[in-house]
């Protein structure tokens, strides 16, 4: 089995800086890990980000490959920068996997993964699991809640 990271280019740093951070500050360094990326923000991932950064819940519903991942990744880098907990629930363990190897390119000591069959790191401050381990811990309180939560699909929510 290979790593699910492994077609990933390497990342450059995205760490928070010490001390409080306002929004500007935030902004300033993911838009800077964005441009050494390569990569420029399409509108929607533009205006997610503003939302974000301005204490907003956001659905980003748009086609796969547009980039919700990156946004989600700004998210989780703006809860670390405010020293909150996050979790970030995806809809399988595969899935859980991937996007913990994902997190962890960036955050190795700051990212726990959470599945039926293991527990690593489970007292990191960004948890990912698969959406029904995070539900049962809220339900259970477990741990304290989350500030944040970032789900990675969303394929319960439908259109009545």
């Amino acid at each position: 089995m290979t790593d699910p990271a492994s077609d990933l280019r390497p990342a450059p740093p995205l760490a928070p800086p010490p001390g409080a951070v306002d929004a500007d500050h935030i902004l300033e360094q993911f838009l800077g890990y964005v441009a050494a990326l390569g990569l420029s923000l399409y509108p929607a991932q533009e205006e997610a980000l503003f939302e974000i950064l301005a204490g907003k819940h956001v659905v980003l519903a748009t086609p796969t490959g547009s980039g919700k991942s990156l946004v989600a990744t700004a998210f989780l880098f703006k809860a670390l920068c405010e020293a909150r907990p996050v979790s970030t629930a995806a809809r399988s363990k595969p899935w859980s996997t991937r996007s913990s190897s994902i997190c962890a390119l960036l955050w190795p000591e700051r990212v726990g993964l959470l599945t039926g069959d293991a527990s690593v790191n489970g007292a990191a401050p960004i948890l990912v699991g698969t959406a029904e381990i995070l539900s049962n811990m809220a339900l259970r309180r477990s741990r304290p809640a989350a500030d944040t939560v970032v789900m990675d699909e969303f394929p319960l929510l439908r259109r009545s």
